[in-house]
């Protein structure tokens, strides 16, 4: 007879050691080097407010499942646009960095994703 107890413990085990987690993922869903921008609250009111560029930014958080479904189809807009970027750019921040939180916050950030359109002329306060 198998032992329930055991089982579980190896199957915990499994999870711990082969299925990454969102803790693991520093870095977020999109890469540096990515279509993607990374912003952070370090660099975002230097590159999106007041750019001469209109930006779409997803606010998102590495551990919501909704992100991780979108992250391919975002990537696809970001990839499409990238010959466009004298006109639209395409960021993203991870709201689940604490280096992001008071960004986040500041622009009213509750739910997971949310894109908002910012650029020389629109504030992303304003949608």
């Amino acid at each position: 007879m198998v032992d329930t107890g055991t089982c579980l413990s190896w199957i915990f085990v499994f999870f711990l050691v082969f299925v990454p987690t969102a803790q693991e993922n520093k870095g977020g869903l999109y890469s540096e080097n990515g279509p993607v921008t990374v912003l952070t609250g370090s660099n975002f009111k230097d590159t999106v407010p007041n750019s001469d560029n209109t930006w779409m930014v997803e606010f998102y958080s590495s551990w919501c499942g909704h992100c991780v479904r979108f992250a391919p189809t975002y990537l696809k807009v970001a990839q499409f646009v990238k010959g466009w970027r004298q006109v639209i750019r395409v960021g993203a921040v991870d709201c689940a960095q604490d280096y992001n939180t008071a960004l986040c916050k500041e622009y009213g950030i509750d739910m997971y994703p949310t894109i908002k359109v910012s650029g020389k002329y629109i504030d992303v306060n304003e949608i």
